[in-house]
């Protein structure tokens, strides 16, 4: 435990334990001999990765396009335990100020980048407030990218209800809120928000613009999968929240991935698993154009359904983009490995372009953790892990080795630029067991990772690294050496970019 509780009335201010000025870091390994226990300035090599550009369907109408280049960021030593154990961690940006905002477990981060350096340097502080750093079941940490609010929620195990704490300064002080509690559902709790709906659009709230809304769902934890989704809405910041009647009227199975509110005001939950027309599971949605009075399945036909959770956000044009990692089976049942898909609609998810395959381009046969994240209409970038062995991941004897991903695009998908940000240095050696408390072993990366986009147009990646010993890196590695959960950032700093105004 890392604080006391003391009180729920007044602004606290952050518990900032230190800080830590360092660079990006090839291979992880390095950064965990250089950082234990040090809580001052520290110099490490930088990890740049490069790769080429493959292209789907010829170099169409957009602009030309970079490979990305990204540097990674290890968690100091003084956010322990939780810069190990940093499964399901969460990232936000306060686009007026572009520091970064990171969940690690009960550790609240704040990173600043100092772009004047090549690569940019980075310099991490502990912001952890004393509401959401006492206990958890489920961590998850947004930023309203409208107002630059940072939200922290931690499940309290065997309730429906959070201890939760927001900051309008980036953790330098934190305002309690009372118990988050959504009406039922114990499990993968969810925040988002933003614009509202007709008739409320027209109404200026005084007090916060932005709706929000936290859902869980009433899913896998003690084996009872029936999926059932529930939200609450906040009108004042998040100070108060009403019920709102069950999200997922027509069945979609969980996992949930994170819900959001877009320009127009319809907010969506993204689901990995949704029953469509012809009988079949595939990926979609739960939509609500009423400010979550009433709720609607909507489903991408042509995306199979899948384990890991499927994410879902606007452009800057009203154009939604849907991403998840689709379960690929033969003729006869036997699993070929999951694919990292894309498919965008303009008909709020009514109907689906033809989903793009970035497995199939990027030249492996296995994918799970997709993100995405919207800049300038068509500018949209993925990133997932991705392994070049296909099969079933979930089988403890599969031996896929893991890397970091990601693509861009610059004209609505007809070409991508595809990186394998992480190099030589595997993220996890075999299976990736997403079946909860099911799972014996292979559970050390839990259930998602994050993105956001950052002020610049740069894209930012929160994800837990597995394998972080030299021996699992190292050409003998095995997955019985890949059980850590390692707290990385791997941040944008060269390629195209989410704005045309920042670059090609």
């Amino acid at each position: 435990m890392r604080a006391l509780l003391l009180t729920l009335s007044v602004a606290i201010p952050a518990a900032a334990v230190g800080t830590m000025a360092s660079g990006p870091v090839l291979p992880q390994s390095l950064l965990h001999e250089a950082d234990e226990g040090v809580e001052g300035a520290v110099e490490v090599a930088a990890n740049v990765v490069q790769n080429g550009l493959r292209a789907h369907g010829g170099e169409g109408p957009g602009t030309a396009l970079v490979a990305g280049q990204f540097a990674l960021y290890g968690a100091p030593a003084f956010l322990g335990p939780y810069d190990h154990n940093a499964g399901e961690t969460s990232i936000g940006v306060d686009l007026r100020t572009n520091k970064v905002m990171m969940q690690l477990s009960l550790a609240t981060a704040k990173v600043s980048f100092n772009d004047a350096n090549n690569p940019p340097t980075a310099t991490w502080s502990d912001v952890s407030s004393i509401p959401t750093e006492l206990i958890t079941f489920d961590p998850i940490l947004w930023t309203d990218p409208g107002t630059g609010r940072t939200f922290v929620l931690q499940l309290i195990l065997g309730t429906t209800c959070n201890l939760a704490a927001y900051t309008d300064d980036d953790g330098a002080t934190w305002i309690p809120m009372p118990l988050v509690c959504s009406p039922a559902g114990i499990d993968h709790q969810t925040i988002g928000g933003g614009a509202y709906a007709a008739p409320l659009n027209g109404v200026t709230n005084p007090v916060y613009k932005n709706a929000l809304f936290v859902c869980t769902q009433q899913g896998l934890v003690f084996g009872n999968g029936n999926g059932l989704g529930y939200c609450a809405r906040s009108d004042d910041g998040g100070l108060t929240f009403t019920p709102l009647p069950p999200a997922n009227v027509e069945i979609c199975g969980p996992l949930f991935g994170h819900v959001i509110s877009g320009p127009d005001g319809r907010v969506y939950i993204p689901s990995r698993d949704c029953p469509a027309a012809d009988g079949s599971r595939v990926q979609g949605v739960m939509t609500s154009g009423d400010n979550g009075l009433t709720w609607a399945r909507r489903v991408v036909p042509d995306m199979p359904a899948g384990l890991s959770d499927a994410k879902l956000v606007y452009d800057r044009n009203n154009r939604i983009w849907l991403a998840g990692a689709a379960r690929l089976v033969d003729g006869q049942g036997n699993i070929l490995g999951n694919h990292a898909m894309v498919a965008s609609s303009v008909t709020d998810g009514q109907t689906w372009t033809p989903s793009i395959d970035l497995t199939a381009l990027s030249g492996t046969q296995n994918a799970e953790f997709t993100e995405i994240v919207a800049g300038d209409p068509g500018r949209i970038a993925v990133a997932w892990y991705g392994a070049a062995q296909g099969g079933d991941d979930q089988d403890n004897n599969y031996n896929g080795v893991w890397h970091l991903y990601s693509a861009v695009t610059t004209d609505y998908g007809v070409t991508w630029a595809i990186t394998d940000i992480t190099g030589s240095d595997p993220v996890q050696r075999g299976a990736i067991c997403l079946g909860g408390l099911g799972c014996n072993g292979a559970r050390n990366l839990l259930d998602f990772q994050d993105a956001a986009m950052d002020a610049g147009g740069r894209m930012v990646i929160s994800y837990a690294d597995g394998c972080t010993s030299a021996t699992c890196t190292g050409p003998t590695g095995t997955p019985a050496n890949s059980q850590d959960s390692y707290g990385v950032i791997a941040r944008q700093f060269g390629g195209t970019r989410l704005l045309a105004a920042f670059g090609p």
